[in-house]
């Protein structure tokens, strides 16, 4: 978690543990300071946190995508090593934006078209060599995203050479190009439309909706950032893998 992210997530508790939901009196013989801009809040969340993130992972992923179609056209070891490195690197940016379930984000389901794990090995290879298989379809979520890259390209076989040989010399080598390709461009596109969204109209409708009830920005923000935090990083990343929730 990057600093900006910590101060955001301070933050947001700072204002929930100095308000209370009916805006009175807590009993302590102070009232709640009314004049609080929370305009100024989302407009610094916005465009100094979220949309430059958006911006930075945006970039990653393009040079991703740019990097499977070079290895898809020459399938060479060095080939998959770039490619391999482009897949890190946007991988880890992805961790800066995937908070932010909120806006285009939320309607296309972003964070679980992109990294639901573990990934369905067994059955991607089935649907990839039968050449039937459809990335829209909410049973694909396990099948898709930055999980499957790993997959697709660690995990096909045990060295490079072998993997290598999958995407140039075997029967069904261009299936298994065209599924990679697929990925690859998925999470480009996905992550073009949520930046397009918070760079158009998104983010001053965001910034504009100032309102203290659970619609309002700060209150589905916050509610969204936890709701992360618990799920997705505490049980998802070290929970679940650590054994403490299976």
């Amino acid at each position: 978690m990057t600093k900006s992210f910590r101060v955001l997530f301070l933050s947001v508790f700072f204002i929930a543990a100095c308000s209370n939901d009916n805006g009175g009196d807590d009993g302590g013989g102070e009232t709640p300071d009314k004049t609080f801009d929370r305009g100024a809040m989302l407009a610094n969340w916005a465009d100094n946190i979220i949309i430059p993130a958006f911006e930075d992972f945006k970039s990653s992923t393009t040079a991703l995508n740019q990097s499977a179609i070079q290895f898809i056209e020459e399938p060479t070891e060095g080939n998959l090593g770039d490619l391999r490195n482009a897949y890190l690197d946007a991988y880890l940016k992805f961790q800066n934006v995937s908070m932010f379930e909120i806006g285009k984000a939320e309607t296309l389901s972003y964070r679980i078209n992109l990294n639901t794990y573990p990934t369905d090995g067994p059955g991607m290879i089935s649907h990839i060599e039968e050449g039937d298989y459809n990335l829209e379809l909410p049973s694909s979520f396990d099948e898709q995203g930055f999980p499957a890259l790993d997959f697709l390209l660690y995990g096909l076989a045990e060295t490079d050479g072998e993997i290598v040989a999958i995407y140039s010399t075997s029967e069904n080598a261009a299936l298994y190009k065209d599924y990679l390709g697929e990925v690859a461009i998925k999470i480009d596109d996905l992550t073009k439309a949520v930046l397009d969204d918070w760079k158009g109209g998104f983010r001053d409708a965001f910034v504009g909706n100032t309102s203290s009830s659970n619609t309002g920005s700060v209150d589905k923000l916050a509610n969204d950032y936890i709701f992360y935090f618990e799920k997705y990083l505490r049980a998802g990343k070290v929970g679940i893998p650590a054994g403490v929730f299976s």
